[in-house]
C-alpha cells in the first residue's frame, strides 16, 4: 500500500501541473536528531555493498524503487545485524534518495513493512555526518569486516608461511659434523667401509 500510495501522489502532482518542473519533492523541515532517532526504526553507519531495482506499473505510470544492501559499521538503533537493506526511490521526484556503491553513509530508516529512507531524512553521507556523529555519541554496537583489512589479512598469510619456511627449513636441514666430533656406531661402520673400498 506504501508503494502504491507514493505512485499516485507522484501522479496526482502531475496532472495538476504538467511538465517537468512539476517532478519535484517536497520536505518538511528536517525533524531534530532526538526526534529522527525516536521515530526511526534503524539508525546506522553503513557501506553500500549492492543495489537491486524494481518496477512496476500502477495507475499508467511507471515507478521504480531501490534497495540497497548495507554493510553495517556502527549501530545506533534497529535489527543486530551485519547487513541490513534499506529501500527508497528513484531519486527524480519520488524523494528517493540517491546511494553511491562504496561510499559511507549515516542512515536514519523507518519501517514502513521494510526500513525505509528519503532525503527527506537526516540521512546524509558519512563526510557531511560530523554533527550528528557527535550528538549520537558511541554506537550500540559495531562490526568489524575483514574484507576492510586485505593488507593485515596478507601480512598475516605471508607470516604464517614464513614461519612455516623456517621450521619446515631447520627441521630438514641435514646435520654437519665438527672435525673433532666422535663418530656414531653407525657413522663409524660407514667410515671403515668407505675407508676399506
Amino acid at each position: 500500500m506504501q508503494r502504491v500510495y507514493k505512485c499516485l501522489a507522484l501522479v496526482f502532482v502531475v496532472a495538476i501541473n504538467p511538465g517537468p518542473s512539476s517532478i519535484a519533492c517536497s520536505c518538511a523541515p528536517k525533524p531534530s536528531l532526538r526526534t529522527a532517532v525516536s521515530q526511526a526504526s534503524a539508525v546506522f553507519v553503513g557501506r553500500v555493498v549492492s543495489r537491486r531495482t524494481s518496477s512496476w506499473i500502477d495507475h499508467r505510470s511507471t515507478c521504480t524503487r531501490h534497495n540497497y544492501t548495507f554493510e553495517v559499521k556502527k549501530l545506533y538503533k534497529g535489527p543486530r545485524s551485519a547487513e541490513l537493506v534499506v529501500f527508497t526511490g528513484h531519486g527524480e521526484g519520488d524523494c528517493g534518495f540517491v546511494f553511491e556503491a562504496g561510499k559511507t553513509y549515516l542512515v536514519y530508516a523507518y519501517d514502513v513493512e521494510e526500513l525505509e529512507t528519503s532525503i527527506c531524512t537526516r540521512t546524509v553521507e558519512i563526510m557531511q555526518a560530523e554533527a550528528d556523529l557527535a550528538e549520537l555519541g558511541e554506537p550500540g554496537t559495531e562490526f568489524v569486516h575483514e574484507s576492510h583489512f586485505p593488507i593485515l589479512t596478507v601480512l598475516a598469510a605471508v607470516t604464517t608461511g614464513f614461519m612455516i619456511g623456517v621450521f619446515a627449513a631447520r627441521r630438514w636441514r641435514p646435520k654437519v659434523r665438527r672435525s673433532n666430533e666422535p663418530f656414531t656406531n653407525d657413522e663409524a661402520d660407514s667410515h671403515h667401509s668407505a675407508t676399506r673400498s
